[in-house]
């Protein structure tokens, strides 16, 4: 019998020696590898603008709660009772008292929020960093292929 096919018993098989095998085209893993790493490289620089873009946000309302934190230490007395407790001798013999006073007058609120959006800042600038090393990188790299 001549042809590709061979009827056995209740099935078909292919003879693929009969098939002339099929080169791919030479330079073909070295340019599918590059277009990977061009396009890991433009995400990158898509991750890095988005998270550079946060971050200054990020920045730029932490310098406002530091502002505000700042701003309710002083206006909620807690400054005045840190100066008193270093400045004074006598303040010792109360130092329970005002220690709780200490406790009472910290704005818990205002600093929980400026030290969230610090921990946000300091998360999306680590991140853009990362993401600036892949994007801005001189040379290209097939990464893990």
């Amino acid at each position: 019998m001549s042809g590709c096919t061979h009827p056995r018993d209740s099935f078909v098989y292919i003879n693929m020696t009969l098939l002339p095998p099929i080169e791919p085209p030479a330079h073909l893993k070295d340019r599918i590898l590059t277009r990977v790493a061009v396009a890991r490289r433009r995400a990158a620089r898509i991750r890095f603008a988005l998270l550079a873009g946060g971050a200054f946000i990020s920045g730029v309302t932490l310098a406002l709660t530091a502002l505000y934190a700042a701003q309710e230490l002083y206006v909620s007395g807690f400054y005045d009772y840190v100066s008193l407790m270093f400045s004074d001798a006598a303040a010792l013999r109360y130092s329970q008292e005002i220690a709780l006073s200490l406790v009472e007058a910290l704005p818990s609120a205002s600093l929980l929020i400026f030290c969230g959006v610090g921990a946000v800042f300091v998360s999306l600038l680590a991140r853009s960093i990362r993401s600036a090393r892949t994007a801005f990188r001189t040379t290209l790299s097939y990464g893990s292929i």
